[in-house]
């Protein structure tokens, strides 16, 4: 069942994701089309800036997370490093092997990072005990 909570925990986790997206697209955009850095390594750089601002955005935030950073933190990271192979490996697919538009192809990288960031943010990043939030 979702309970009001949840819902509004879902609001504010797409809501970063958004915003997150509304800064990868361009950071990746002009480190391709301007600097003229390889696709895969500008990818690369994109998530990380981007990773940034989603933890902090999702502790404070999203979650109103008790659990200290010294938990949430490494868990944060090793979830947004198999986010990264996620999304590193679908662009490698979609780009270098299908030779697919890497736009096109990163929309659908975002879906299957963003499927596994929510299950995982929620149920173990960020995930406090009951009663809290």
């Amino acid at each position: 069942m979702i309970t009001p909570q949840h819902s509004g925990r879902l609001a504010r986790f797409c809501a970063v994701g958004l915003l997150g997206t509304a800064v990868y697209y361009p950071v990746l955009w002009a480190l391709v089309e301007l600097v003229r850095v390889p696709v895969l390594a500008a990818t690369s750089i994109a998530f990380v800036l981007v990773c940034i601002g989603t933890y902090i955005s999702h502790y404070v935030w999203t979650f109103d997370s008790s659990k200290g950073h010294t938990t949430a933190f490494p868990r944060f990271l090793f979830m947004s490093m198999v986010g990264f192979c996620i999304n590193w490996g679908v662009m490698f697919v979609g780009v270098e092997g299908l030779k697919l538009h890497y736009l096109l192809i990163q929309a659908l990288a975002i879906a299957a990072v963003v499927a596994w960031n929510l299950m995982l943010s929620f149920y173990w990043v960020f995930h406090d005990s009951p009663g809290h939030g």
